[in-house]
């Protein structure tokens, strides 16, 4: 998936690493992490260790299994996650929320976020954001734990539980 790297940006990074460590570093793997229709994200595999890409705009859709993810100073306004097996700690964010979960781990911070619809099973679901008036929020584990804090705005909530 290197190729998929455009190569003035591949000569920025290792001018980058090789400024920073002195010595040549060459990059082994690149796995996206996200993008949009402005910036890409993801994390460079490199002879001297992973890097993390930041600052990703755009719509983001990911779709793991047995992967982690770390997505931050998120700029987007539409995000779509599949996890199987897998966890995501994302930074910043608003607009739409879309997350379907199996044995996942979900932590978002910072959010402003107007729609949430999160159904996980057997995972926990940490979100930290403003909501709107006239926003839809929607969260649902099956056997886990469920924590909303609410930064800005309010409503009306309907709490449903089992036990």
């Amino acid at each position: 998936m290197i190729g998929e790297i455009p190569s003035f940006v591949q000569q920025q990074a290792l001018k980058i690493l090789h400024s920073r460590k002195g010595e040549a570093v060459s990059i082994v793997h690149f796995s996206r992490s996200g993008g949009g229709c402005i910036n890409h994200g993801g994390r460079l595999r490199t002879t001297d260790g992973d890097y993390f890409i930041k600052n990703v705009n755009g719509k983001i859709e990911l779709s793991l299994d047995d992967a982690d993810a770390e997505l931050t100073d998120c700029k987007g306004d539409k995000f779509s996650f599949r996890l199987d097996d897998g966890d995501l700690r994302m930074d910043r964010g608003k607009g739409n929320l879309d997350i379907q979960g199996d044995d996942a781990d979900i932590e978002i911070y910072k959010g402003e976020f107007t729609t949430i619809n999160a159904d996980l099973d057997d995972g926990d679901l940490i979100i930290e954001t403003s909501i709107d008036d006239n926003g839809t929020y929607n969260l649902n584990t099956e056997d886990g734990l469920i924590s909303l804090k609410i930064i800005k705005g309010g409503g009306d909530f309907n709490v449903w539980h089992d036990d």
